[in-house]
């Protein structure tokens, strides 16, 4: 069969060519990525549009905000305030306490210390993060390697703590917090010239490690949770590949929260925490823990409150995947080719103005699928 193209086949050439630019601008966009902020603003721009969603009402943040600062002073607190929250959370029958709060150091009094850790070990239920710092590490016969310090909080209390996570955010190049860590490993001085992360302590994130202690798994049993819904999520093969795009539900103040002081006054209705993961960390600006998300519009966001979203993924399993580049390919291929036919058999305002339309489609295909 002959394909009878607009007045004759001499528009063929231009369009195969008007096709090949297309290809291979959109590929350079699509594969390379040369404007890292076109991108980052596509995806805040999908984030925006889809608006707040509702997050699942298992998580409640106490929050250390500025009227909790006003009403008990200045901060850092004396420790024992810790171990009194604790105890008015257990007695609310709260089933995760995850201090979002770090403590690698002794407080100023250790009776205070002891006090905190007590409360702790007495609720059977509290979740700490430890930290990473970079440091350098001298192997024999080798020389000298960056090394990852693991930061656990003070002895007396990692000793009476139920589990610690580690927090881990990574920020891209504008700033944006899109992803979070869910497992690490612990540099091992012998394997660090090979980096064989096989060999090392694989350690788990503040928020996996809330859903497992939520959830009654195992971190591992969650983990193969995540590789069940997330094809992108592969457990133990590399540092890249054990991150989680975050699917937030709304920028700031998008979970509930209640004041510090509230809570230690005992000025709540009883069972608020019941069967809750009660997050307790900073929201004040006063104390820098904060961050943007793709909400940019909204202002920064409370590291506990991106816990809180993560968290809220792993209980949802509902994750966001990137298309790999296959599918990317294959889909510009099909753009390039639709251009081509239009380009062929029809005017070039026509052809234009269809080609666009075609294109606006799919984005709002692609926002659906978003949503």
């Amino acid at each position: 069969m002959v394909v009878k193209f607009r007045k004759d086949n001499k528009v063929l050439l231009p369009a195969i060519l008007l096709g090949l630019a297309v290809l291979f601008v959109l590929s350079v966009f699509v594969l390379i990525n040369p404007i890292t902020s076109l991108k980052s603003n596509s995806y805040n721009m999908l984030f925006s549009w889809r608006g707040k969603r509702a997050p699942i009402e298992d998580i409640i943040i106490v929050a250390i905000d500025d009227k909790s600062l006003e009403e008990l002073g200045t901060y850092p607190w004396p420790r024992d305030v810790y171990g009194k929250i604790i105890d008015k959370l257990k007695k609310d029958n709260a089933r995760v306490i995850g201090l979002d709060i770090e403590f690698a150091n002794p407080g100023p009094k250790p009776e205070n210390d002891l006090y905190f850790a007590r409360a702790a070990k007495a609720a059977g239920n509290v979740l700490s993060v430890a930290t990473f710092t970079d440091d350098k590490i001298v192997v024999e016969g080798v020389g000298e390697f960056p090394y990852k310090k693991y930061n656990l909080p003070i002895k007396i209390l990692n000793d009476s703590i139920k589990k610690t996570g580690f927090t881990a955010f990574e920020m891209d190049t504008d700033g944006v917090v899109r992803k979070s860590s869910l497992v690490s490993f612990l540099d091992d001085p012998k394997e660090l010239a090979g980096k064989k992360y096989q060999s090392a302590q694989k350690v788990y994130s503040f928020p996996l490690t809330a859903v497992s202690m939520f959830t009654g798994k195992t971190e591992e049993q969650v983990l193969d949770d995540v590789m069940k819904h997330n094809s992108l999520f592969k457990k133990g093969v590399s540092q890249e590949n054990n991150n989680l795009l975050i699917n937030y539900e709304g920028g700031p103040k998008s979970f509930k929260r209640i004041s510090f002081y509230r809570v230690l006054n005992g000025e709540f209705s009883k069972g608020t925490f019941k069967d809750k993961i009660v997050l307790v960390g900073a929201t004040s600006t006063v104390l820098h823990d904060e961050f943007l998300s793709p909400y940019t519009e909204e202002g920064h966001m409370p590291g506990v409150e991106i816990h809180a979203n993560a968290i809220d993924d792993l209980l949802k399993n509902e994750y966001l995947s990137k298309s790999g580049y296959l599918v990317n390919f294959l889909v510009l291929i099909a753009f390039v080719a639709i251009v081509m036919f239009f380009t062929s058999r029809f005017t070039p305002l026509l052809s234009g103005a269809l080609s666009i339309l075609f294109f606006a489609g799919f984005f709002f295909f692609a926002l659906f699928l978003f949503i």
